[in-house]
């Protein structure tokens, strides 16, 4: 939901934030020079960015898998000190036109359960080791003046309040026994075949970044982009659950979320958080588990713990079962915030978790704070199998990439964050606001046309086999083929699958504007209105029904009809005729069934009925139904040649679809769906804006005969 493109740095050293200045020689008088460039040294040193020209300007490009990287080295930059190269081995800086080289040493990289990456340079003689990361994970490792983390603290607080994102940096310089120690244990885990290889070395990065000193903060405004408040309150319009997960400070998140229209003014925030400790685990839990009740109790939600039996239980794999009530006057001043250490001691506790996701659905939004990305992984798990829900996961950066894999639907924003969120993903866009069209019109679109799609194929198919089956019993399952072999074999394949094609492929019950104005409609699916088990088997039952109509009807239907020779037809005939009558039957079933009848899709359909006969033809004549289907050798001549034949293969069909189209008008007229209702109120708008457009010309029309003349 991040936009990157502008970004403000700020800073802190000791005292209140400084204001920006073009270049330090303005701050000459200050006492804070020598702490300021120590500073923006710091920031122009301590990171993973790359630096380029522009082949054509000169200009220095800075480019980083972070944009808040990036945004650092620019804002150094601003003040003077200015990153000129970079190198595998060394960075060049320049300071108020000196320029001054450093040793890049050793880099321990940025990751994310970390949350922090240092740098060892040398310059000379003496080697320094710069950290940066969240300041609840740089807190400990510095070694604080008097009052000073309290100062620290309350303006980080401040800045996290404005909903920036804020790190802190600190320092400490190192021998050079010190660091040739260091460097000679990396080189030798790096080139080690241990499998916990990556742990050991994190453990040892963790041991020397301790007892640091103090240089500054950074807070960095991360603009949302354009409309993402706006398409949050549309897709919980459409009852969507919204839930933020994010590595944020508490108040960041808060913040953003307020500017999201996550929490409105008229919601009240829950916080679930902790100060955690490894060793009162149980007691965390338990507090947690008071404070879940509390909110409970807060509301007047009634839930009570069934305890179920031990076959039961591995059954539900599950040891409780939590029922709730009054769930609707809950969802909408509910919003919940909760952070990492809290997640993690929720995570992986079965009770808890059902507890924690209950009282999370009953909330009209979830803000997961300090969240790791296999917390994010975690939590997407929970929502996906604790109620089966569908989830779709959003994001810009790598963090975002667990969480992108893990939901059924994963969408990666392109940005400034890089590109592995969108490699991992299903769906790439450039922008947040896309995902409304996304979601209400493509995603609505394809759920109604798949399922229409699915229910379609089985429905024609099981009117085939059953036609056959009742053929089968009728005979006494003498083993008997009924259908010519030819003609099955090409039912699927050239007959009556372009008519489904063209037609769900363009299927749409309202426009692409309307559809993404009317949230409304997308819950639709939510309440199975398009599928379910009701419908599926509404379509098999009548596939049944008019495959026994089709064979019934043909088999005593043409009985007792002599043709030109004086003889009754034959079973050829009658089952030739049974399946021409099929093809008319399925193409005249999808026309009734679908909402947006068009010239591409009745041209489809004629055109798949009229390639039938065309073929059908063509295996009648003589020397091609004997090298094909000598069955069929002037069957269809007969057939065209006989007026009650003609008259079956329309009448029949129609009789068929005699319970579909009473089933489909009785249940738009007596019984319609909530997506039937919303669809009927667009178009009472659509007619009445149309009427008042007709109205408007003879209106003007008038006024200007009264204009003119002074009387009509």
């Amino acid at each position: 939901m991040a936009n990157n493109s502008e970004l403000n740095t700020r800073y802190h050293q000791y005292e209140s934030p400084l204001d920006l200045s073009p270049s330090l020689s303005l701050l000459a008088e200050r006492k804070e020079r020598k702490e300021l460039t120590d500073f923006f040294k710091f920031m122009t040193l301590c990171h993973a960015v790359m630096v380029d020209k522009d082949p054509a300007t000169g200009e220095i490009l800075y480019q980083s898998s972070s944009p808040d990287e990036t945004a650092l080295v620019e804002g150094a930059k601003e003040v003077g000190i200015v990153l000129k190269s970079r190198t595998k081995e060394t960075m060049t800086i320049e300071i108020d036109g000196n320029e001054e080289v450093y040793d890049l040493c050793i880099e321990f990289p940025f990751d994310s359960i970390r949350k922090r990456m240092s740098v060892v340079i040398h310059k000379n003689g003496i080697y320094y080791l710069l950290t940066k990361g969240a300041d609840n994970i740089m807190n400990p490792r510095i070694s604080w003046k008097e009052d000073e983390q309290e100062k620290v603290d309350f303006d980080l607080h401040q800045f996290a309040t404005e909903g920036l994102r804020t790190l802190v940096m600190a320092q400490k310089e190192i021998s050079k026994e010190t660091f040739e120690e260091l460097k000679g244990r990396i080189d030798e885990l790096e080139s080690s075949a241990l499998v916990n290889k990556d742990e050991m070395i994190f453990d040892l990065y963790d041991q020397y970044e301790r007892d640091l000193n103090f240089i500054g903060a950074s807070a960095i405004e991360d603009k949302l982009q354009e409309n993402v408040a706006e398409t949050i309150s549309v897709l919980m319009e459409a009852n969507i659950r919204v839930w933020v997960l994010t590595g944020d400070k508490q108040e960041t998140a808060i913040e953003i979320a307020k500017a999201c229209q996550l929490i409105q003014e008229d919601m009240e925030e829950e916080i679930l958080s902790i100060d955690f400790d490894h060793a009162k685990i149980k007691e965390h839990a338990i507090l947690i588990h008071d404070e879940m009740n509390k909110i409970y109790d807060k509301y007047g939600i009634k839930y009570t713990v069934e305890s179920l039996d031990d076959e039961k239980a591995k059954q539900l794999k599950k040891r409780k079962r939590i029922t709730f009530n009054e769930a609707k006057r809950v969802i909408s001043s509910l919003s919940i915030v909760i952070d990492g250490p809290t997640l993690g001691i929720i995570l992986g506790d079965e009770d808890m978790e059902f507890e924690f996701f209950k009282l999370a659905m009953l909330a009209r939004s979830v803000i997961c704070c300090r969240v790791s990305p296999k917390q994010k992984a975690s939590i997407v798990r929970l929502a996906r199998y604790k109620e089966k829900s569908i989830s779709l996961a959003i994001g810009d950066g790598a963090n975002d990439v667990p969480m992108i894999m893990q939901a059924n639907i994963g969408i990666g924003i392109r940005g400034k964050e890089g590109t592995q969120a969108v490699r991992a993903s299903d769906y790439a866009i450039s922008q947040f606001r896309f995902l409304k069209r996304l979601i209400l019109v493509h995603g609505r679109y394809g759920y109604r046309r798949i399922s229409s799609v699915i229910c379609y194929y089985f429905y024609k198919n099981i009117l085939l086999v059953f036609t056959e089956i009742y053929f089968a019993i009728f005979c006494g399952f003498s083993g008997q083929i009924y259908f010519a072999d030819w003609l099955p074999m090409l039912y699927n394949s050239l007959w009556t699958s372009f008519t489904c094609f063209f037609a769900y492929s363009l299927e749409r019950d309202v426009s692409s504007k309307k559809s993404e104005r009317s949230p409304h409609l997308y819950s639709a699916g939510q309440k199975r209105e398009y599928f379910s088990y009701l419908i599926f088997w509404k379509w098999i039952l009548l596939s049944i029904y008019h495959g026994f109509i089709v064979y019934f009807g043909c088999t005593y239907g043409f009985r007792y009809i002599v043709n030109l020779e004086g003889h009754t037809e034959t079973l050829w005939y009658v089952s030739s005729t049974a399946f021409t009558i099929i093809i008319h039957l399925v193409t005249m079933k999808l026309i009734i069934e679908i909402l947006f009848l068009n010239w591409i899709v009745i041209v489809a359909g004629v055109g798949s009925v009229l390639l039938y006969w065309v073929c059908a033809i063509v295996l009648n004549v003589s020397f091609v139904a004997q090298l094909f289907q000598p069955n069929l050798e002037g069957i269809y001549f007969r057939m065209l040649s006989s007026i009650p034949t003609l008259l079956s293969l329309f009448l029949i069909p129609l009789v068929a679809l005699l319970p579909d189209l009473t089933l489909k008008y009785f249940s738009q007229l007596y019984r319609p769906s909530s997506s039937d209702k919303e669809i009927m109120k667009i178009r009472e708008t659509n007619n009445l804006m149309k009427g008042l457009n007709s109205i408007a010309p003879k209106c003007r029309t008038l006024g200007s005969l009264y204009n003119s003349e002074g009387r009509f």
